[in-house]
């Protein structure tokens, strides 16, 4: 269904069939408007989810994402199990050890008599790298959006020590210091629990709730595309008098949790999302099946105009404006590398509540079919102006391509 150049095809068997006729004149010529419907049955709601899900292939296991399968718009649940370490105090009364957490700066010997009233923050973990959260792949079909509408949350659970624990996040540079229970002076701060993780998530699992996960401290993170650094560190705040029994036994987990529904903003005019490659049409190959640049075309012959329709169950992008482009693709047998040496293709379509309408005049016809513009493998962008949003619905596809072509055929006997 995708590649058009059996459809053209069908046209011209169908016409030439229609116009026979025993007593042929000298010239026969046949014009007129002929139109096809083919059912299409797309999945480019899942084709977009794909860009952000695929990220998370290559995170070792540090980042998870599950669907949410009871939304209306296709949201996720980002979830990050940033620390979870079992501890207990070594040694013997008279030389305790103390367990080792990563940028631990905190030694058994600076305690006197079991206690330690420190004159400095000190780390208790503090690692060395980030976390990063791969928005890139979706990212890179945007220009000019961030996602907006994504509720994130810091998870901190286990024994007594962390009462007198502060967290400081750092997304991207941008630090957040939450202060520990017994520094917080009536300020908002973490309380003790867990996510529920393995309750109502679990790698290779779906969520399904209407709404985030309940508990934690929700913390702001800006998302705009590119991929994210999560950098965290617990620290005693400076004044906090630590017991050598603090360390006796117990646990201690971080977690992050995103509730992260496919919800756009437009942060400046023509923002633009591009339609993953590959969606309608065949990615790497030219659209009327041309194999090399000085193919014959017939479809030049024949074809005066083109109307293509796109038809959608709905339509989150009604209000932009739909923009045709050539892609440029590497083709296998030509060095490998972009083979387009004429201008660019691009023109407008029009975007209505359900459908992508694309006109093709003769103009249009005549630079697609010229050798400098091979191979031709059309994309869709959209373009939108500043405050517009976007939510991807959790089920959206394209129900079938409608094509109307005038024809122009005169045959001399």
């Amino acid at each position: 269904m995708k590649k058009l150049l059996l459809f053209f095809s069908l046209f011209f068997f169908l016409l030439f069939f229609s116009a026979c006729n025993l007593e042929l004149p000298g010239e026969i010529k046949i014009e007129g408007d002929v139109s096809s419907s083919f059912p299409a049955n797309i999945e480019i709601g899942s084709l977009f989810a794909s860009l952000l899900v695929d990220g998370f292939d290559n995170t070792g296991g540090e980042i998870s994402i599950i669907p949410c399968v009871n939304t209306p718009y296709q949201t996720y649940i980002i979830y990050m199990n940033l620390f979870y370490d079992e501890f207990d105090l070594g040694g013997v009364p008279s030389a305790p050890v103390l367990p080792s957490f990563p940028g631990m700066d905190i030694d058994a010997g600076d305690f006197t008599g079991g206690y330690l009233t420190l004159d400095a923050d000190k780390n208790l973990i503090n690692p060395d790298k980030p976390v990063t959260i791969p928005l890139s792949g979706l990212g890179d079909t945007l220009e000019g959006f961030e996602f907006t509408g994504h509720i994130a949350k810091l998870y901190f659970s286990g024994s007594d020590i962390l009462e007198k624990l502060s967290i400081e996040i750092t997304i991207n540079g941008e630090s957040t210091v939450i202060p520990s229970k017994i520094t917080a002076g009536g300020n908002p701060t973490i309380e003790n629990s867990k996510s529920g993780w393995t309750e109502w998530g679990g790698a290779d699992s779906e969520y399904n709730g209407f709404n985030p996960p309940s508990g934690g401290f929700e913390i702001e993170i800006a998302l705009d595309g590119t991929d994210t650094d999560v950098a965290y560190r617990a620290f005693i705040p400076q004044g906090t008098t630590l017991d050598i029994q603090d360390f006796k036994e117990g646990e201690i987990n971080i977690e992050v949790v995103i509730w992260f529904p496919i919800q756009l903003k437009a942060v400046q005019d023509d923002a633009v999302i591009i339609f993953p490659e590959g969606a309608l049409f065949y990615e790497n190959q030219d659209l009327f099946g041309r194999d090399d640049p000085w193919d014959d075309n017939p479809t030049n012959e024949y074809i005066q105009s083109v109307m293509l329709e796109i038809q959608f169950n709905n339509n989150p992008f009604t209000g932009g404006m739909l923009i045709i482009f050539n892609s440029c693709h590497h083709i296998p047998g030509y060095n490998d590398v972009c083979f387009h040496t004429g201008d660019p293709i691009v023109f407008n379509g029009y975007i209505s509540d359900y459908r992508f309408i694309v006109p093709v005049d003769s103009e249009i016809l005549k630079k697609i079919n010229a050798p400098v513009n091979w191979p031709f493998t059309p994309n869709f962008k959209m373009a939108f102006n500043q405050g517009a949003i976007i939510k991807l619905p959790r089920i959206f596809t394209a129900g079938s391509l409608n094509f109307t072509a005038s024809i122009s055929y005169t045959q001399n006997f």
